[in-house]
């Protein structure tokens, strides 16, 4: 740790020894006890001089020296031969023009895998894997290139891999932003256009909306930049002849949101008079003009009951402000004027029944609870000037979650795949089996009137949402990727949840078919010429040929990619994914926690009949059943935390195996599935922050500032050293605290990687930062620009009133670049040809130092042609006191120098960082049987067939037990990977025999 850091957590501590805290009540009233104040009623503490333990000179000195101080690595660093970020293919199939090649993205193997598709009617086989960036999620054929240049997406590499298919190398690598998930072309190529979930590069620290890049493919430079007032972007579509684009939201959220505040009752004049809190609910509960109205709408009763005594009062999730003729509605329009103002009528009533003299304060609050959010789900870009793209308006009301969308030029439609939430139901008891309903939506004239109609895919199941499993066959759950038959007449959707494919009448996407393809469909991609569907499949990683020429379609042929996964991610991850555990096919982790990360809302998950759960070990006292709304929690970055949830009520992942019964309404796992679904769980890992440089320093000279701030105020809970969250005495119990005044009940310290991901949540999901989703911004903030209007000004705002606004908007800059457990630098790649220029090789240079730091923090692997060869290398140094040098996959060994110097006019290489621990897998040996692909007749193969570093009687008895099957996993004995389990599969099983591999040693 540097002299820096280590005089940062000095004075943290300092201030955790000697500072006086205090506390407040929302109207600003303190109440001393000792060294530690609380607030009237149990909640945050509210400190009110945070900065006095920092020294005045230390502090102008991080200011003066900002840029050369970088944030210690002190948490465990992402590392291993297979780093786990969980990444979801979104358009990860195209076709060449002549429709005899497949590309298919392997974003595991960090490969674009090339698929031979005869279209004499043999079956289709893998001709071979071109290595991109770190997880490639999308791939398209630039247009205009009669197929010679293929673009692919890399999301943890933040760039686009350009392949010339004549000679197979990556000619091109494009850096776009952050988070790049989908890329369309115009209709001459000129131009191509990559929609990011995040920003661009130099984009402002607090600005993170999604973006649209645009790319010159001649300079293969990005050219334009163009913000998307949206949450979370991911499908799109394009009009070539209208010159328009559509971008959809994944998290657009529902038009739902909170009501329910804790409000401060007076009941005199006098200013230094205490308050009391009272929920607004109770209070509408119990009014007069309200009781009735209140109690015979879906806000009662209130609390809910339960066989626990004493349910907490939370608040309810209830449509937003533009939703008319809700019961909220019509409850204020009972408080208030036409104009929206407070009834003088009301007002004296209401203060004669409670007997306060602040009326007007307290109604006023109630009155403007619920807000009204944003509802742009889908972006109308306008490409007029296709160099220079604008937005021309949004489309509202197309579902919750949108996942993939098709466009019909001859009806002039759009078709949207999406789940639409139920999140306004409350209780276990009724959401069981059907949390949400899975649609296609339609969209005529997207760019006029734009007309909505919606199709259920489950309406013709008249038993589906019973739950009934007789019913499970014709599940169609979580649809993803959408694609139309030329004539429109045919709609066909990935249905990620059961593995199946839906074939839709293209009208009205009424289903007429059902297909089952493979664990995990994912993304589809049409041969309408031969009248071929293929479908990527991403649980089991595996492409499958469809026949959609007869009716009903069935499948001609299965692939299996390879695979470089850890046996606990491969097993694991349909227990959180499949919807083969819910009675009707309907229902899984996935639901909820979108590609395992969440869905920007908020759900009440109380069970009436159940007892009090568990609180965080070093709390005492327990928590009620009915724990009302929360928002949904990520599911990354859990391995070192062992209290789970909001609450802290799940002490393991296994804990949560009472979801299947409840939630879900099937049965609970068996121990081994459980335990599996939780190993692959813990492997997820947060991607690197882009808020970073490439050597670990903030991009933000204020940011700095702002996490001195940070540590001083917000560190003595939210440790800069566990993720955001607080470790028990003992170390190993994550620790939590009673926040029952605005929190509702006992919480846990809740980590803060990514809690950018939901900066712009309330604006377009209708749900905040905090537990239940009830923190918003309330007030813009004139005075610092850009920071305007931020949600983490009103939380700061209300515990920390020390900090003025510059303050509070540097803590935001830090914030929102909260570092992960990868480190900025990986995922980097630099393209060299010849001796590379000057900034290239610096460039290479840094990853290379960034290699030989402690701990380190990336492998670098190069990839491309030396003297028109293909090859893969990989740095063996380890200490900076080693020879620097590059080892190749035919054992050769290279100083940088040499490398660059022996580059012929025609060859290339691709520098990358990837995670510490993956480069020699990544770089030289694909398959970690210690072979190096060059001298490997099988690189993307191994006789290790479980996994667990040995070739031995297990591995052996896979391929005699399998022998003969076909269309069967490389890790199932297929290690040649012909499609097939024969003989010279149990040739290289026996060759290898009694071998160790190079695969990291199960856990």
């Amino acid at each position: 740790m540097s002299a820096v850091a280590r005089l940062v957590m000095t004075c943290a501590c300092g201030l955790l020894a000697g500072q006086s805290v205090l506390a407040a009540d929302f109207d600003g009233v303190f109440r001393t006890r000792g060294e530690i104040a609380f607030p009237l009623m149990p909640g945050h503490p509210v400190v009110t001089d945070p900065k006095g333990a920092i020294p005045d000179a230390f502090r102008d000195m991080l200011t003066l020296n900002a840029p050369s101080i970088p944030i210690p690595v002190v948490w465990p660093v992402a590392s291993g031969s297979f780093v786990n970020y969980e990444t979801f293919p979104f358009k990860g199939l195209a076709l060449s023009p002549d429709a005899a090649t497949l590309y298919a993205v392997n974003t595991p193997n960090a490969s674009l895998a090339v698929i031979d598709v005869p279209a004499d009617g043999d079956l289709p086989r893998i001709a071979r894997e071109i290595r991109v960036g770190l997880d490639p999620v999308s791939v398209a054929v630039q247009p205009g290139t009669g197929g010679q240049f293929v673009w692919v997406v890399n999301y943890i590499s933040d760039d686009v891999s350009v392949i010339d298919m004549d000679s197979e190398q990556v000619v091109a690598v494009i850096p776009v932003g952050n988070e790049p998930t989908v890329i369309l072309f115009d209709a001459s190529g000129g131009h191509a256009y990559v929609v990011l979930q995040s920003t661009p590069p130099g984009a402002d620290t607090s600005n993170t909306l999604p973006h649209l890049v645009t790319i010159d493919t001649a300079t293969r430079q990005v050219v334009h930049q163009l913000e998307l007032e949206m949450n979370n972007t991911r499908a799109a579509a394009i009009d070539v002849a209208g010159q328009r684009l559509y971008v959809a939201a994944q998290d657009s959220g529902n038009n739902t949101t909170l009501a329910g505040i804790p409000v401060a009752l007076r009941f005199t004049t006098d200013p230094n008079e205490i308050p009391v809190f009272d929920y607004s609910l109770r209070m509408l509960q119990q009014f007069s003009l309200t009781s009735a109205l209140f109690n015979g709408s879906s806000l009662g009763p209130y609390p809910d009951p339960a066989a626990e005594p004493n349910p907490p009062l939370v608040p309810r999730i209830v449509p937003d402000a533009g939703v008319a003729g809700t019961a909220w509605q019509q409850l204020m329009d009972v408080l208030t004027l036409p104009d929206g103002s407070i009834d003088p009528a009301v007002l004296t009533q209401w203060e004669s029944e409670f007997g306060i003299t602040n009326g007007q304060h307290v109604l006023e609050e109630i009155a403007h609870d619920v807000k009204d959010t944003v509802d742009h789900d889908i972006a109308i870009i306008d490409l007029a000037s296709p160099a220079a793209p604008q937005v021309s308006g949004y489309i509202g009301e197309i579902g919750t979650t949108l996942t993939g969308m098709a466009y019909d030029p001859a009806g002039d439609r759009l078709l949207i795949a999406n789940t639409e939430a139920l999140n306004e139901l409350r209780t276990v008891t009724q959401l069981r089996g059907r949390s949400v309903d899975h649609r296609v939506t339609i969209v005529d004239d997207p760019a006029g009137a734009a007309t909505v109609t919606v199709t259920d895919l489950h309406s013709g199941l008249a038993a589906f949402n019973l739950p009934v499993p007789t019913d499970a066959w014709g599940s169609l759950a979580l649809p993803q990727d959408i694609v139309l038959s030329s004539d429109a007449s045919r709609a066909f959707v990935a249905a990620f949840g059961p593995g199946r494919i839906g074939v839709l009448r293209g009208g009205d996407a009424a289903v007429n078919e059902r297909l089952d393809v493979g664990e995990g469909a994912r993304s589809l991609c049409l041969d309408e010429a031969n009248q071929r569907l293929f479908v990527l499949n991403r649980g089991e990683l595996s492409v499958t040929m469809v026949d959609v020429a007869v009716r009903p379609a069935v499948v001609l042929r299965k692939l299996f990619l390879f695979n470089p996964e850890p046996a606990i991610v491969k097993q694991g991850r349909k227990f959180a994914n499949a919807t083969d555990f819910s009675p009707n096919n309907a229902t899984s982790c996935h639901t909820c926690h979108t590609d395992m990360h969440h869905d920007h809302l908020s759900w009440d998950l109380g069970e009436p009949n159940q007892g009090l759960l568990p609180v965080p070990s070093n709390v005492v006292g327990s928590n009620h059943p009915m724990k009302g709304p929360m928002f949904t929690l990520s599911l990354r970055g859990l391995k070192d935390h062992n209290k789970f949830h909001w609450r802290g009520d799940k002490p393991a992942l296994q804990d949560f195996n009472g979801t299947f019964s409840l939630l879900f309404g099937g049965q609970q796992l068996p121990q081994d599935q459980i335990d599996a679904m939780a190993g692959y769980i813990e492997s997820i890992e947060y991607a690197p922050s882009p808020h970073y440089t490439r050597t670990n320093q903030l991009e933000s000279e204020s940011a700095l500032t702002g996490a001195v701030l940070f540590i001083s105020a917000c560190g003595p809970c939210h440790s800069l050293f566990e993720d955001g969250t607080l470790k028990n005495a003992n170390g190993e119990d994550d620790a939590g605290g009673n926040f029952e005044s605005i929190f509702a009940q006992i919480q846990e310290i809740t980590q803060l990687r990514q809690i950018e991901k939901k900066y712009n949540s309330d604006v377009y999901t209708g749900f905040g930062l905090v537990h239940d989703g009830r923190e918003t911004r309330e007030e813009p903030v004139p005075e610092l620009s850009p920071h305007v209007d931020h949600p983490l000004h009103t939380f700061l705002k209300t515990f920390f009133p020390a900090f003025d606004p510059n303050e509070r908007g540097q803590i935001i800059e830090f914030m929102t670049a909260y570092p992960t457990n990868s480190l900025p630098v990986v995922g980097w790649q630099v393209r060299v040809t010849g001796p590379g220029q000057a900034q290239q090789v610096a460039d290479i240079n840094t990853m290379i130092a960034q290699s030989l730091l402690t701990p380190s923090q990336n492998d670098v692997v190069a990839q491309g042609t030396l003297g028109g060869t293909p090859i893969g290398l990989v740095l063996v140094a380890e200490d900076p006191n080693d020879p620097i040098e590059f080892q190749s996959d035919t054992f050769e060994l290279f100083t940088l120098n040499d490398l660059l110097n022996s580059l012929s006019d025609a060859d290339a290489l691709v520098f990358s960082a990837v995670p510490p621990g993956s480069g020699n897998r990544i770089g030289v040996d694909w398959d970690q049987d210690c072979i190096p692909n060059g001298l490997d007749a099988y690189p993307l193969g191994t006789a290790d067939l479980n996994g667990d570093t040995q070739v031995n009687l297990t591995d052996l008895a896979e391929v005699l037990a399998r022998f003969g099957q076909e269309q069967v996993r490389r890790e199932d004995g297929d290690v040649t990977g012909d499609g097939r389990v024969g003989l010279s599969d149990l040739a290289e099983v026996l060759a290898a025999f009694g071998q160790t591999t190079c695969a990291d040693p199960p856990d």
